[in-house]
C-alpha cells in the first residue's frame, strides 16, 4: 500500500476519473500536506480547494458548493473540532460529509471528532487508495441520503397536497377530525391532535393515538396547561422530548401535555391566521426517540400552515360554540344544579299520584334556556344524563308508592344503551315525558327503544297542544299519558275557545284509556273549569310550588 510521503504517489487506475464533479475541501495548515491532498483528489477525478485555516474553511463552504471536507484535526487558532462543531451546528451543513484527519497515534482526538460528528477520520501518513476510498463512500452515503431526502420531500408534498382538497365539515370539530385521521395514516406517525385557543382558553377539536387517550374531544385543557401551551404557541415550533430534560422545571408542567403510557417525543407547531395564534398541530411518531421527533417539526411546521388555511374560516363561530360548551360541560362536572319536585295531583280530591322531577340551576338559570343552548353546544344529552341521575338519586327519599315523572330528550332514550338497565332498577314506576321542543326523526326508533325500558316505564307526551309536533307525538307514540300545554290552561275559565279544544282532548283520552294531565294551574277558577270539563289530574303554582322536599298531602284549595 502506497504513502504519501515525500512526493505524490500515482492514483490508483480504477480510480482515474471517477470524481463525478464532486468538489472536496482540503483543511490543513501545511501547504504541503494539503497540496498531495488535492492533487491526489485531482487525479481521481474530484474538484479540490485548499485552504489553511478554520475560518477559511467556513468562509469557502459558504462561497462554493462542497461536497466533502477532509478536516485536519490540529490546526492553529480554530482546531478541526472546533471548525467540526459549528458545521454541525448550522442547518446548511449539518448534514456535510467531513473526514477528519489525525496523527496516527492521535486516539483522543478521533473520539472527539467522533462525539462532535465527524464521518469517518484519516490517520497520517496516509495511503491514497484509502483517501480515495474513505471520500468515495461519503459520497454515496450522500448520495443515498440525498435520495431518501428527495423521497421524503416528495411524499410530504403529496400529503400536503392532500391535505389541501380535504372537504371542510359542517363545523370545525368535523374539519380538524378529517385532518387528525388523515394524518395518522401517514407511515410512521402514531397520533396527531389540534388544539384551538378561544378567548382565555384551549380546546381539543381533534385528537387521534396517544393524543386520544390525553385529551378529550371538545373539551378545555386545565388553565394552566392552556397558558402555559398559549405563551409557548407564541414563541413558535417546538419539540417535547420523551424526557422532559430540556426547559426551566417550572416552566416544563405547564405546556406538557402528558401522553400516557410514557415514551413519547412530539413536535408542536403554532396555527398562525395573520397575526393570531389560532391554536397548535402536534404529531406523535412512532418512534420515541427525541432526534425522530426533532426531524418531524419540519413536517408539522410545513402541515401547519395548510391545517390554519383550512380551520381560519370556521374558528370565529367554534369559538362562541367552544366556550359555550367548555361553561356548560363545567356546570355538569361541578354538578351546579339541584332536583326539585312537583307533585301530579287527582283533581277530584288533591291526592298527589306521582312528582315530576325539575332541574333548577344554581346560577339562576332558565332551564328551558340552559337545557336549548348545551342541545345547541352538542351537550345536551350529557346535561339531561346528569340531571336524570341525579333526580333519581334523589327520588329515594320519596314515599314508595309515587310515580316519578323524567324529562328526556328522544336523543337520550335512543342513544343511551345503559338506560334500560338504570330505569329497570328504580324501585318506582317512571313516566318519561318528551317534549313539543324534541324532533323526532325516526318513530319506529324511538318506539323501540321505550319498549326495551320494561312495564315500569311509561310514555307521557308533555307540552300537547303547544304545537303541531306535540299532536303528532300523541298519535304516533300513543302514549300512556298526554300533558296539556299550560297556554290552554291560563285563562281558560274566560276563553270558550281554550274550553272546546280541552274538551276535546278530554274525549280523546277516554276514548285511547289515556291519563290527561293539566299543566299551570294558577287559579281557582282555571281549577274548577277543568274539573267541570272532565280533566282527571293537574300540576301547577295554585296546587304546589316545586321543591326538594314536596308537600303531598292534599292542598287547601281541595278543601
Amino acid at each position: 500500500m502506497e504513502r504519501m510521503r515525500d512526493g505524490v504517489p500515482p492514483a490508483p487506475a480504477e480510480a482515474e476519473g471517477e470524481g463525478g464533479g464532486h468538489t472536496v475541501l482540503v483543511v490543513d495548515d501545511e501547504r504541503a500536506v494539503r497540496s498531495l491532498f488535492a492533487t491526489v483528489l485531482r487525479r481521481s477525478g474530484f474538484e479540490a480547494i485548499e485552504v489553511g485555516s478554520g475560518p477559511e474553511a467556513l468562509t469557502a463552504i459558504v462561497e462554493h458548493r462542497v461536497s466533502a471536507v477532509l478536516l485536519d484535526s490540529r490546526m492553529p487558532g480554530m482546531d478541526g473540532v472546533e471548525v467540526l462543531r459549528t458545521l454541525r451546528a448550522d442547518e446548511r451543513t449539518h448534514t456535510l460529509p467531513v473526514i477528519f484527519v489525525t496523527g496516527e497515534g492521535e486516539v483522543d482526538r478521533r473520539v472527539r471528532a467522533l462525539e462532535a460528528g465527524a464521518d469517518d477520520y484519516l490517520a497520517k501518513p496516509v495511503s491514497t487508495a484509502e483517501l480515495i476510498a474513505r471520500v468515495r463512500a461519503q459520497l454515496r452515503g450522500q448520495a443515498v441520503w440525498t435520495r431518501v431526502l428527495e423521497e421524503r420531500m416528495r411524499e410530504r408534498t403529496e400529503l400536503l397536497t392532500d391535505l389541501t382538497r380535504q372537504r371542510s365539515g359542517a363545523s370545525l370539530e368535523e374539519t380538524a377530525t378529517a385532518l387528525v385521521h388523515r394524518l395518522t395514516e401517514e407511515e410512521g406517525l402514531a397520533g396527531a391532535a389540534i388544539v384551538m385557543f378561544s378567548h382565555d382558553i384551549a380546546v381539543t377539536a381533534a385528537a387521534t393515538g396517544p393524543f386520544a387517550a390525553a385529551l378529550r374531544t371538545g373539551r378545555a385543557l386545565p388553565q394552566r396547561l392552556a397558558r402555559g401551551l398559549h405563551a409557548r404557541a407564541l414563541r413558535g415550533p417546538w419539540v417535547d422530548t420523551a424526557d422532559a430534560t430540556h426547559g426551566s422545571p417550572r416552566e416544563r408542567p405547564k405546556r406538557r401535555i402528558e401522553l400516557p403510557g410514557g415514551g413519547h417525543s412530539v413536535a408542536y407547531t403554532p396555527l398562525v391566521a395573520g397575526d393570531e395564534v389560532l391554536g397548535i398541530l402536534g404529531i406523535v411518531d412512532d418512534d420515541p426517540a427525541p432526534d425522530v421527533a426533532s426531524r418531524r417539526l419540519a413536517l408539522a411546521i410545513d402541515l401547519g400552515e395548510v391545517v390554519a388555511t383550512l380551520l381560519h374560516d370556521q374558528r370565529h363561530a367554534w369559538g362562541q360554540h367552544a366556550t359555550s360548551r367548555d361553561a356548560l360541560l363545567r356546570v355538569i362536572e361541578a354538578e351546579a344544579f339541584t332536583t326539585v319536585f312537583q307533585p301530579t295531583r287527582r283533581l277530584t280530591d288533591g291526592v298527589a299520584i306521582g312528582v315530576e322531577a325539575l332541574t333548577r340551576f344554581h346560577d339562576g338559570a332558565s332551564p328551558q334556556e340552559r337545557f336549548l343552548e348545551a342541545a345547541r353546544a352538542d351537550c345536551g344529552i350529557e346535561l339531561e344524563s346528569a340531571a336524570m341521575r341525579l333526580a333519581l338519586d334523589r327520588a329515594e327519599a320519596l314515599p314508595e308508592g309515587l310515580l316519578l315523572g323524567l324529562n328526556l330528550s328522544p336523543r337520550l332514550v335512543v342513544g343511551d344503551p345503559a338506560l334500560p338497565a338504570l330505569l329497570s332498577a328504580q324501585p318506582r314506576s317512571i313516566v318519561l315525558e318528551l317534549t313539543e321542543h324534541d324532533h323526532i326523526d325516526d318513530y319506529d326508533a324511538v318506539k323501540r327503544a321505550m319498549a326495551s325500558l320494561g312495564p315500569t316505564v311509561q310514555v307521557a307526551v308533555d307540552d300537547a297542544g303547544a304545537g303541531y309536533a306535540s299532536l303528532i307525538h300523541v298519535l304516533t307514540l300513543a302514549p300512556e299519558w298526554v300533558k296539556l300545554d299550560r297556554l290552554w290552561v291560563q285563562g281558560i275559565d274566560g276563553d270558550p275557545a281554550r274550553q272546546a279544544l280541552v274538551a276535546g282532548l278530554v274525549h280523546f283520552a277516554r276514548e285511547t284509556g289515556t291519563a290527561l294531565v293539566a299543566e299551570g294551574i294558577e287559579t281557582a277558577h282555571e281549577l274548577s273549569v277543568l274539573r267541570n270539563l272532565g280533566v282527571g289530574l293537574g300540576q301547577g303554582f295554585l296546587l304546589d310550588q316545586p321543591s326538594p322536599e314536596p308537600r303531598l298531602e292534599s292542598p287547601s284549595s281541595f278543601g
